[in-house]
């Protein structure tokens, strides 16, 4: 914000109270929660020079108007109201072993009370900096294929021209500090051969780190949701309700080295809306199947036999006797843009650039859907198959 932190908060008018709740929520200063209790968490400027005239404006302006005015129009049905009861059919399942690298396919995988097993288990950590990596600036990532053998209790690594790497589920040693998303947190670190492994494909200095499974981290969506509706009143508790709070804190679902939710589901009719969008714009594209664009949103769950973006209305579904509640739509970067197997960008920045059309909603593109369940024990699960349907809730 300006890198000025004063005067960004006294132009936005927050008080030192509004940047304390918005610490304790977890906002950093390159996230996406852009509006918290309906104010401004930042904002941007564009700079005019002496040779600047009223056409460079004027070119601005249709910039500001086809990528950033809002598109997506909320509902203006408040929960209270009647909902609409629909299903989906669940196409297909990805498991991402390791934060940022491929998917792992299944047809049934179990789900527990941190989300997919072993979804998101461990990261590459940079050993200088202790944050986790990201495709998103190491997009060679992508190409790392791991999969997962229950009855080893291994993780099996491939790469381009590398060999296989087997590695036992419990082979760490040290725990180590580390950051997600902002978060500080800590995971059990693998041995010296395991690194290298990594480091020498990457190109760079890293370890592979996974999850201890009692320090899970907590779904920021959901307490921003909470928040929204007044329900964080934890925030400057005293001690006398301080304890009334801790069965909402029981509340906030908890995951691993996921960015933001347990689950991620996708429609793929919204898939194939938008790759008829994207041909329009660019003869020749999408040179690639449905199921390689699909892949570029990395999602769990794929989701089929409904009209495209319908699941923007998911207020909830069920699966078996198991609810699910959905926190909100999934925010988009430029990491869609790269291959789903190469790890390349796209040189016209595509699928972002036309989603960035039509799919923007308070200056963010949005695709998907993120979801938890907080029903769930520690040692409790479901399943979730193909073919199996989704019974849902959408505002009508």
């Amino acid at each position: 914000c300006f890198c000025n932190p004063g005067e960004c908060h006294e132009s936005l008018q927050l008080s030192s109270a509004d940047i304390k709740d918005h610490i304790t929520m977890g906002h950093v200063c390159w996230d996406d929660n852009d509006l918290i209790k309906g104010k401004s968490t930042g904002a941007v400027r564009i700079s005019l020079g002496y040779m600047s005239n009223v056409a460079d404006c004027n070119r601005f302006l249709d910039f500001l108007e086809k990528y950033f005015v809002e598109s997506v129009v909320p509902s203006d049905r408040n929960d209270s109201e009647a909902v609409v009861t629909k299903t989906a059919l669940i196409k297909q399942i990805c498991v991402y072993p390791i934060k940022s690298c491929g998917p792992f396919s299944v047809q049934s995988w179990e789900f527990g009370n941190r989300g997919l097993l072993f979804d998101r288990e461990w990261a590459l950590v940079d050993i200088s900096s202790g944050r986790a990596l990201s495709a998103k600036n190491n997009p060679k990532m992508i190409t790392i294929r791991p999969t997962l053998d229950l009855q080893t209790k291994t993780l099996v690594v491939n790469a381009p021209k590398m060999e296989e790497l087997v590695i036992a589920f419990e082979d760490t040693a040290d725990i180590v500090q580390m950051k997600v998303c902002g978060d500080k947190c800590e995971g059990k670190a693998y041995g010296k051969h395991i690194n290298e492994w990594f480091s020498k494909y990457l190109d760079k200095q890293c370890r592979l780190v996974r999850t201890i499974a009692d320090a899970p981290r907590a779904c920021k969506l959901k307490e921003i949701k909470r928040s929204e509706k007044n329900r964080l009143d934890s925030v400057r508790a005293n001690d006398t309700n301080r304890a009334a709070s801790t069965t909402q804190a029981s509340e906030v679902p908890q995951f691993s080295f996921a960015n933001e939710s347990q689950l991620l589901v996708i429609n793929e009719g919204s898939v194939e809306e938008m790759r008829n969008r994207v041909s329009k714009n660019h003869e020749g594209y999408p040179n690639e199947t449905l199921e390689e664009t699909t892949s570029r949103f990395r999602a769990n769950i794929i989701v089929s036999e409904i009209p495209p973006f319908e699941e923007d209305q998911w207020q909830n579904f069920t699966l078996g006797d198991i609810d699910f509640e959905c926190l909100g739509p999934c925010v988009r970067c430029r990491m869609i843009c790269n291959h789903p197997k190469t790890g390349q960008p796209d040189p016209l920045g595509e699928p972002l650039a036309t989603l960035s059309e039509y799919r923007r909603y308070k200056g963010r593109v949005m695709f998907g859907r993120h979801a938890s369940c907080t029903q769930l024990q520690a040692q409790q699960t479901t399943t979730f198959s193909t073919n199996h349907i989704l019974t849902v809730n959408t505002k009508p």
